[in-house]
């Protein structure tokens, strides 16, 4: 999972400012639809986040359905880090559900909105 750009630990996420991230990842059975989940976390509590397009499937290289095999898929998404947010430090939980609301990958990063 990479973060562009993101040039401190944590990620500095600058307001006003897009951001793209990528979750290279492999399946382990055949999914049709899947839905981009996200969270921050704050005080250890998650806050949904909602994506302006949560359809994996538009972002996902090779393109859905996804089967297990040995292939990798590559999943990019650009948002726009919005400038009503607050400057804090946040963690970020990034899933992608399948149809049935599995989890086909989770990561989770630090990040700070300045």
């Amino acid at each position: 999972m990479t973060v562009t750009p993101c040039d401190t630990k944590p990620c500095s996420l600058y307001k006003g400012k897009n951001a793209t991230i990528t979750i290279d990842f492999k399946t382990s059975s055949a999914v049709t639809k899947a839905s981009a989940i996200v969270h921050g976390i704050l005080s250890h509590i998650p806050v949904p986040f909602p994506l302006d397009n949560p359809d994996v499937c538009k972002f996902v290289t090779p393109s859905c359905p996804l089967k297990p095999s040995e292939a990798k898929y590559t999943y990019n998404y650009t948002m726009l880090t919005s400038t009503s947010y607050p400057s804090i430090r946040v963690g970020i939980k990034w899933e992608l559900q399948d149809e049935d609301g599995n989890d086909i990958v989770c990561v989770e990063f630090p990040a700070q909105i300045v």
